[in-house]
């Protein structure tokens, strides 16, 4: 836990000028609706959830293991995966799970 504690991240100056209480708000399939329209991406998910557990869940033993880096990482990914099947079309787009590139935590 002390390791984890001991771990600073700056999640907040990654953030564009977005309305976090707005997204921090929205279904998944609203956020999967603000996903194919550009309104933000999976990197910028990332980081707005990421600096909520990092600000509130340490605080308040939310998580066991944190993952940040690794979910950027893969943000990235699927933000470009998204953009490729934009660009193939509607079929391409239907395709793509429901929760692609929306981040997501489970604690047991």
């Amino acid at each position: 836990m002390a390791e984890k504690n001991a771990k600073k991240y700056d999640f907040a100056s990654q953030l564009r000028d977005m309305d976090l209480e707005y997204i921090l708000s929205l279904d998944i399939t609203k956020l999967k609706s603000g996903l194919l329209e550009g309104q933000f991406t999976s990197v910028d998910l990332v980081n707005v959830f990421a600096d909520r557990c990092y600000r509130v869940g340490r605080s308040l033993c939310l998580s066991a293991q944190e993952n940040f880096e690794e979910a950027l990482v893969l943000a990235a990914e699927k933000d470009e995966e998204r953009k490729t099947a934009i660009s193939s079309g509607y079929k391409a787009v239907q395709a793509l799970p429901l929760m692609h590139g929306i981040p997501f935590s489970v604690k047991d």
